[in-house]
């Protein structure tokens, strides 16, 4: 199951960028629990009900789909995923805003494409890279 969700460390990074999405599931330090509300399975106090541990503790933990979408539809931030096919598959990653009709702006910092065995890695590289693009607007 935990596959499923972005790891601690990217979760952190969204709690800062403001993510707000309904989730399913929430960290505690490095542990992901499950909610059992339909947001973070809370009071209007404060307290998880479920778990008894203050919301400023708890972290949500997103699907990888959901980030895709808050970046796409919040902040204008595309992640287009490739597959080398050469021999063994290898992953990379782009990563645009959208400016107008048919101006698509390339906003990867990476010069170079970097390629990875492993889809995740290459996911949660994307990601993070995508959050520093992120100014907080508070």
């Amino acid at each position: 199951m935990k596959k499923s969700f972005v790891p601690f460390g990217i979760a952190n990074k969204l709690k800062e960028k403001k993510f707000d999405e309904p989730c399913v599931c929430f960290y505690k330090d490095d542990e992901i629990l499950k909610a059992v509300d339909q947001h973070w399975g809370c009071s209007i106090s404060g307290i998880c009900k479920h778990h008894g541990y203050k919301i400023d503790d708890l972290v949500l933990a997103p699907i990888y789909q959901q980030v895709i979408d808050w970046l796409r539809e919040k902040h204008n931030i595309h992640i287009i995923e490739q597959l080398d096919m050469t021999c063994d598959p290898k992953y990379c990653y782009e990563i645009y805003k959208y400016e107008y009709f048919g101006n698509w702006t390339l906003v990867s910092k990476r010069p170079d494409m970097f390629l990875y065995l492993d889809p995740i890695k290459n996911l949660n590289a994307a990601i993070e890279e995508a959050l520093e693009l992120i100014e907080n607007k508070e």
